[in-house]
């Protein structure tokens, strides 16, 4: 007997041996790969649980889209987790990720020891984790009725071993149909709430989780305390989880799979969890949040390491004021400085970088506001509504064409600049209609616009309009043909740009010289 008490403990210890060892070997190969990021063409995949929790965005589905966010996203994004994922993703609708708190988070990645044991807990998570956000409001699947079943079956078994000792042992035989009886309740049970189990597990590992980050140190004394708080209460309702996640620690057999499965211990989890949810669901958003806000600003951090990028300043009064600002997705960007704190009409011909300019001030203000980095060596931020007229296409599903839905966004646009101190980005206005109404009802809608309280950035082909707003700033951008190629550096200047270079682009993709020869001549006669 003493022999084999000895081999099971000598086992156990063999086990957990082992277990530390993977554990620090994993550590060190997190801590090395750390920053090294590798360009994926893979779709990411997003539940946006978060996000679906925000009633109000600081920006809308069209300045998403106008920007490209998706792109911007998908480059910055090398969280670890589902849930620094799904919260970093919901920052750029609405943060509320606050500067100080995020910055003195992020100095914790200098301490490597810390760094790497925060990598290894998040990539632990990552394992287990699958959303669980609305797990309280879905436990209609865990029923009394059930339960009582369950309860009966545990009935029938101390049955069976009471009467073992009045008719004799052989009854016990009856043990093996009640073995079969359980798993096939359990199957049944798991199969009708496995959306809840899922999600039941992956609140207890957050709970879990979240309780090991908050170990480290790496939170402010105050969050420390409010963590403390939730977790010590969500961990009286997980017991049954966390003591079959020690045990599976040495089960190399899954003998307690088999356990679970005889004893329904996942479903009590479940059942637990239910009655005390109306205490437990106040703090799931907040404990989320705790973890999201870890794993974002480690992805912030490597980004820091990986570009070169500045901590922007918020300023009191509305205006811009950058240098060296860029676009982040391209891989040659050229960079950019401005100034002004006045709305702007900016000239230029066709690919000279008019709209990968609105497109890179949209996406550092985003950058700013969510997470306190720019792609600039300075950049000072006002906290703008943004508002965007970038990339118009006609609607398939409500049947609006490229006009109608072009003048519905500038009537959101008219309406917000009403109510609130808005940068708006305009690119090319009205080019849905013909030209004489065009420029009449671009006219009124830019009229209205500049003497709003907003800061308006539009671009233009049309230099008819550009002359109805002489007392408004003029800026542009130039390009140039070289050797049968078109050249364009890319950089804002003041000025008008009063030649179009569209017969230029006919000539570069070698139009016949008839037909330049020909619209040369007009232009001339013009």
């Amino acid at each position: 007997m003493i022999w084999i008490i000895g081999g099971v403990i000598g086992f156990i210890c063999c086990v957990l041996i082992i277990y530390k060892v993977y554990k620090m070997v994993l550590r060190k190969q997190l801590l090395s790969q750390f920053g090294i990021y590798v360009e994926s063409d893979m779709e990411l995949e997003l539940t946006k649980e978060y996000l679906k929790t925000m009633k109000d965005r600081d920006i809308d589905e069209i300045v998403y889209n106008d920007l490209e966010l998706d792109k911007v996203f998908k480059f910055i994004n090398h969280t670890y987790t589902d849930v620094g994922k799904e919260y970093m993703y919901a920052q750029i609708f609405k943060s509320d990720i606050e500067p100080k708190k995020f910055e003195a988070l992020i100095s914790n990645w200098d301490d490597k020891d810390k760094l790497k044991k925060v990598l290894y807990e998040l990539h632990r998570l990552s394992k287990q984790y699958s959303e669980c956000l609305d797990l309280f409001t879905q436990m209609k699947t865990i029923t009394s009725n059930d339960l009582i079943v369950m309860s009966s079956s545990f009935v029938v078994l101390l049955g069976i071993i009471g009467a073992s000792f009045f008719v004799g042992f052989d009854i016990l035989l009856f043990v093996f149909l009640w073995f079969a009886g359980q798993m096939g309740l359990y199957s049944h049970l798991t199969t009708k709430t496995d959306d809840v189990m899922s999600k039941a597990f992956s609140y207890c590992e957050l709970v879990h989780s979240l309780d090991v980050l908050s170990s480290f140190d790496i939170y402010s004394d105050d969050d420390n305390k409010r963590i403390k708080a939730m977790v010590d209460k969500a961990k009286k309702y997980t017991f049954l989880h966390r003591m079959c996640v020690t045990i599976e620690k040495v089960d190399i057999f899954y003998f307690m799979e088999f356990f679970k499965g005889m004893f329904f211990i996942p479903y009590y989890q479940c059942v637990i969890l239910k009655k005390h949810k109306n205490e437990l669901m106040v703090d799931l958003f907040s404990m989320y949040k705790y973890i999201g806000v870890v794993d974002t600003s480690l992805s912030i951090y490597g980004l820091r390491m990986n570009c070169k990028t500045c901590i922007p300043q918020e300023i009191s009064l509305p205006q811009l004021n950058f240098k060296d600002c860029y676009h982040p997705i391209l891989k040659e960007p050229v960079k950019n400085s401005f100034t002004t704190n006045e709305s702007c009409i900016i000239t230029g011909t066709n690919a000279s970088g008019k709209s990968t300019f609105l497109k890179t001030v949209g996406i550092n203000m985003v950058m700013a506001r969510t997470f306190h980095t720019c792609f600039a060596s300075e950049f000072d931020y006002y906290p703008f509504q943004l508002c965007s007229s970038i990339h118009m296409k006609d609607d398939l599903d409500s049947g609006d064409s490229y006009y109608v839905k072009e003048i519905k966004v500038m009537k959101h646009i008219l309406d917000l600049s009403k109510e609130k101190v808005c940068l708006i980005f305009i690119d090319e206005i009205l080019r849905g209609t013909n030209e004489k109404e065009r420029i009449a009802i671009s006219r009124a809608v830019l009229s209205q616009l500049f003497h709003s309280q907003s800061l308006v950035l539009v671009t233009t082909h049309d230099l008819d309009l550009v002359e109805s707003f002489q007392d408004i700033q003029q800026y542009c951008f130039h390009d140039d043909v070289k050797d049968n190629m078109l050249y364009c550096d890319y950089t804002i200047k003041k000025g008008i740009c009063k030649v179009g270079n569209a017969i230029k682009l006919l000539e570069v993709h070698g139009y016949d010289k008839e037909i330049l020869d020909q619209l040369k001549e007009a232009v001339t006669s013009k």
